[in-house]
């Protein structure tokens, strides 16, 4: 979605003028004359996109200050927003800063809009995020336990978690993250609101119990 400012605005308007008068000009001398675009011409554009970090046509830094904002095709963007992100969290050395801005608009798309879940599920991205949360980075375990955190919310997502076996790598994300155990510690028990037995066997297993009490006494 492209964002206006007056300086865009009148930006455009002078570029369209001028594209206008040659165009007519050119008409007066060849009839038939088709417009097309120069090689190299000015983009209308340039000096609100520069600098910008821009997904599924949405400007993140806006979107993340209002993220009830009312997009324009928010299946497309959350699409795009989990590719992106889970190509940042596959990386050896995520880049902090960009890895920060896409979860900060992640979460933010879904605690606003939480029907939005069922797309995450229905559409295979849990299994990637469970595996994910494997990684031995601190900034991609921060993203991976915030996005847990809202994916327990979902009785969809909280059934493919189950069919993913989360709590090693939760586990693990936890022991690198401290600091965001409280939004791990309310997802956990979002999970296990969910009548799943499977889920209560997978914490016997993994010593989920033990493991949380160790956490408390650190």
């Amino acid at each position: 979605e492209l964002i206006w400012n007056d300086a865009t605005r009148e930006k455009v308007k002078r570029l369209l003028s001028r594209e206008a008068d040659q165009l007519l000009s050119a008409h007066k001398d060849i009839p038939e004359h088709i417009w097309r675009p120069k090689d190299g011409e000015e983009c209308a554009y340039e000096d609100l996109v520069k600098g910008e970090l821009v997904v599924g046509g949405v400007f993140l830094r806006l979107f993340v200050a209002n993220p009830n904002w009312v997009l324009r095709n928010p299946r497309v963007f959350l699409s795009e927003l989990l590719e992106r992100t889970l190509k940042e969290l596959r990386k050896d050395s995520p880049e902090t800063a960009l890895l920060e801005t896409l979860t900060s608009a992640l979460v933010g798309l879904l605690g606003a809009q939480p029907s939005m879940l069922e797309q995450v599920a229905t559409q295979g991205y849990v299994p990637q995020i469970s595996q994910a949360m494997h990684t031995k980075q601190s900034t991609s375990a921060r993203t991976l336990l915030l996005v847990f955190h809202q994916l327990s919310s979902s009785a969809l997502c909280v059934e493919a978690l189950a069919d993913s076996d989360p709590l090693p790598g939760l586990m693990s994300a936890i022991r690198l993250r401290p600091d965001v155990a409280h939004e791990a510690a309310k997802g956990l028990s979002n999970l296990f609101q969910q009548d799943r037995p499977s889920l209560v066997r997978q914490a016997l297993d993994h010593s989920l119990v033990e493991f949380l009490l160790s956490q408390l006494d650190s």
